[in-house]
């Protein structure tokens, strides 16, 4: 017990701390980034999270209670948290990043636009060709189903399409300034993609939207001479009521989804003002589940070395061109560590990203692991101080937003998928076109 209230409080003091101080100092451009938003994750999955479900007597999870090992969970978070400091510190660099003027000729709005729609139409072949399946965000418009009209083996990547649909939205979103049309188009294809994101049940991917334009957006607010004269007091003030708005409203999503129906509508109303509150720390379990898989594989199950990463990278592979892939061994782990329950290990196998460098390498991977995701941190800031340009301020604000993903989805596979489909594709679709949009 004492190591967990050392573990929560030195987390608490140390994020919190480099928040307040950042938020001081002319370097506030370094919150909007990965490592600000690791801070964040920190702060809210493994200090105020778990100290909120500890003083309410709630630290279990699908019945299952994680009492025994909250040792492992302190000493876990608190060593990953150092080793991401430590990372973060060696290679980060001093510089300033300042909100470029993006081309407002119609390159970079048409590209968006164009982009939108080819993976609109590839999500829409998904689902047999019949968009009224993504649209059924109350769940009374029959079964969800994917069969690719015939694609079998490859319509899972144009499903997975909707993740590179975000980056243009933001593009637009960011261009629409001063344009009543764009403005229009680009809101209402926003809430489009809301939409499908609210049927399928992919709350993180509507957290990814929201981050990545909050990111870019701030930029462009710090730019106003009037952010260092006390406007910087009030838009902080104003984001930090927004964000424990929206993360109630997501946590409450996440009660009610039912994947490919939308939102259990009778679900929701069962859910009152205090549980709702409440449930804003939901999300926080994994620190409880990760500290039990550290007990399991440490004491049970071993390690998996590079088993994870070698079939996680396999899964990219259509199915239509290798069938017989290897099943990751994490979910099997994690099920066995929450006492063989299927039902609790699929409706909470996310972990910290933490978790699976522990699961695949030990202790040493867990310390060597978070160093790499400091490090890696500070190395998406240098890029966008070193190239000054828009498509560099575009990749840090993804991978800004993708940070948030990748710590509190410990698995590989998945964390592959997101960083594929919402990064790696939309930008390298930007760079191809980087002549026309002068970037």
């Amino acid at each position: 017990m004492a190591l967990f209230w050392i573990s929560v409080l030195l987390i608490l003091f140390g994020a919190g701390g480099w928040l307040l101080r950042t938020l001081a100092s002319k370097d506030d451009w370094r919150l909007f980034g990965p490592f600000g938003v690791l801070m964040v994750a920190y702060l809210y999955y493994c200090a105020v999270g778990p100290m909120v479900r500890h003083l309410i007597g709630d630290m279990g999870f699908q019945g299952i209670g994680f009492e025994s090992s909250l040792g492992w969970s302190a000493g876990a978070a608190l060593i990953s948290f150092l080793g991401v400091v430590c990372g973060y510190a060696l290679r980060r660099r001093p510089g300033e990043v300042v909100y470029p003027a993006l081309n407002q000729s119609k390159g970079w709005f048409g590209t968006s636009l164009i982009m939108y729609g080819v993976f609109y139409c590839g999500l829409v072949i998904s689902v047999g060709g019949d968009p009224r399946a993504l649209y059924n965000i109350i769940g009374d418009g029959g079964d969800f189903e994917r069969d690719g009209m015939g694609l079998m083996g490859f319509q899972t990547y144009l499903y997975l399409g909707m993740s590179c649909m975000i980056a243009p939205c933001v593009v637009m979103l960011v261009l629409s300034q001063g344009h009543l049309f764009r403005r229009g188009l680009a809101l209402l294809l926003t809430a489009n993609l809301f939409l499908v994101f609210i049927t399928t049940g992919f709350r993180i991917r509507i957290a990814f939207m929201l981050l990545a334009l909050l990111c870019i957006m701030m930029l462009r607010l710090r730019a106003n001479p009037a952010w260092f004269k006390g406007f910087k007091v009030v838009i902080m003030s104003r984001l930090a009521i927004l964000g424990v708005v929206c993360v109630t409203l997501l946590v409450a999503m996440s009660s009610a989804r039912k994947y490919g129906k939308g939102v259990d509508l009778e679900q929701l109303r069962e859910i009152d003002g205090q549980q709702m509150l409440i449930s804003t720390f939901n999300d926080s379990v994994i620190y409880f589940v990760g500290g039990a898989v550290v007990e399991h594989v440490a004491n049970e199950a071993g390690h998996t070395y590079l088993e994870t990463y070698h079939a996680g990278l396999l899964r990219m592979v259509p199915s239509a061109i290798y069938g017989e892939k290897p099943k990751p061994v994490t979910l099997e782990i994690i099920a066995n560590a929450m006492g063989g329950n299927v039902a609790a290990s699929n409706a909470g196998f996310a972990v910290p990203f933490y978790i699976e460098h522990y699961i695949s390498f030990g202790w040493l991977g867990l310390i060597g692991g978070s160093v790499l995701v400091g490090c890696a941190a500070a190395a998406v800031e240098n890029l966008a101080i070193r190239h000054k340009r828009p498509l560099a301020y575009l990749a840090y604000a993804l991978l800004s937003a993708y940070a948030f993903v990748y710590f509190h989805r410990g698995y590989f596979p998945q964390q592959l998928d997101y960083l594929m489909f919402i990064a790696g594709v939309p930008l390298f679709l930007f760079y191809l076109f980087r002549k026309r949009l002068a970037i």
